[in-house]
């Protein structure tokens, strides 16, 4: 392994792990209406 080989894998990992970080957020988000809507159908 050389030293170049280790950022670029640091690199590639730092964009997916911010892309998985997105996504999760709107995944919550979008969760979070499909519960409050459910919520509110069911009253």
């Amino acid at each position: 392994m050389t030293l170049e080989s280790v950022s670029v894998l640091f690199g590639s990992s730092f964009i997916k792990q911010k892309d998985w970080w997105r996504m999760n957020a709107i995944l919550g988000v979008v969760l979070v209406y499909i519960v409050i809507g459910v919520g509110i159908g069911s009253l």
